[in-house]
């Protein structure tokens, strides 16, 4: 069953459409590899593993796209500047000559999107406020084969697909990662403190990066619909 934070009568299926709601879905990730034609191809396998955690978003949302432009290099550019350090180094002169070239597309860093969330107690400031941050902090991290600084790594850490969808479940198109790796959890823990070791309010900080290259069909105009089951 999906979890809401918060999840009181106020808020949760179907109340309001001016809702935005982060849904993060858990995801269980596999690398399997094919060779085939004398090319190597590794195949990227992901299932869910666990029911939607899904936070109200605040009024502003952090979403990060950079792309690499770098200067054209070929043969006649590297020989214009070995021509203009040359041309320099004769005359013995303070004024230094620049060869300009245009710019030429290189790469594109994969996308990465900083989500603030705002957990507060309502009744239970434990499932409220402890439980969630406590789940988050277990998906990022992987699993060892046993306990202790030594170990060996057995399992990928949870990845998630991270979308945005209104108070009926509609996806709506602000974010919308299919695989996300969860690169940091900061949970800032204020008080007061119920019974002195469960906090009542958290400002959580995640940091999310899509795990797939990005391309002009990460955007795009239509997002499916899917209701709150």
């Amino acid at each position: 069953m999906s979890m809401f934070y918060p999840f009181h009568e106020r808020y949760g299926s179907g109340k309001s459409q001016n809702y935005l709601w982060y849904w993060l879905t858990p995801l269980k990730i596999e690398y399997d590899t094919d060779i085939a034609d004398h090319t190597v191809k590794t195949n990227m396998i992901v299932s869910p593993i666990a029911a939607p955690m899904i936070f109200l978003a605040p009024l502003e949302i952090q979403d990060t796209l950079s792309h690499t432009w770098e200067a054209h290099t070929n043969v006649m550019s590297r020989m214009k500047e070995i021509g203009a350090t040359f041309e320099q180094e004769t005359a013995m002169g303070v004024k230094r000559h620049k060869v300009d070239t245009s710019l030429i597309y290189q790469d594109t860093d994969r996308r990465q999107v900083e989500l603030m969330v705002y957990l507060a107690a309502y009744k239970d400031p434990k499932k409220e406020v402890l439980d969630p941050v406590r789940d988050l902090q277990r998906y990022s991290c992987p699993n060892l084969e046993q306990a202790g600084v030594v170990g060996s790594m057995t399992e990928q850490p949870t990845v998630f697909n991270v979308t945005t969808r209104n108070g009926s479940g509609e996806e709506v198109g602000i974010i919308n990662i299919k695989h996300a790796a969860l690169t940091s959890v900061q949970p800032s823990w204020k008080g007061p403190y119920f019974k002195g070791k469960y906090p009542s309010y958290c400002e959580l900080s995640l940091s999310f990066r899509d795990l797939n290259p990005i391309s002009k069909d990460s955007y795009p105009d239509d997002v499916a619909v899917l209701t709150i089951g």
